[in-house]
């Protein structure tokens, strides 16, 4: 999949408008082809720790809550992809003192939503 399908993958979850999202990346990074820029800035949009602090600070606001959702999830992918079977993700995210109780935590609940085909039960 082309970096541009992604993003607009992403921008329709997120409501938000692809063609910014494209055209901003496409200056930033030549759609993800400039990763790492020489000020220290990555990614396909070139994003510096003060934007990622920024982002951190208002994912404690109920109104980015998508942004919460998208970057947690994100943050998951990035343990997948560094770390199999899922009790080792679930290790490397949680509290390092309560990774035993987490894990069961966690495990719990997946066997809860695997009866139910994934939704929480009402």
């Amino acid at each position: 999949m082309l970096i541009e399908d992604k993003i607009r993958e992403v921008c329709r979850i997120m409501e938000f408008p692809a063609s910014l999202a494209v055209a901003i990346c496409d200056v930033e990074s030549a759609m993800g082809k400039y990763i790492l820029s020489p000020t220290g800035a990555r990614g396909a949009f070139q994003l510096t720790s003060i934007a990622m602090r920024d982002m951190l600070q208002a994912m404690g606001e109920r109104r980015y809550e998508r942004t919460a959702i998208l970057c947690g999830i994100a943050f998951l992918c990035l343990l997948q992809d560094r770390w199999q079977p899922a009790d080792v993700i679930v290790k490397h995210y949680c509290d390092p003192a309560e990774r035993d109780a987490y894990w069961a935590k966690v495990q719990a609940k997946m066997n809860l939503l695997a009866g139910t085909n994934g939704r929480v039960p009402i």
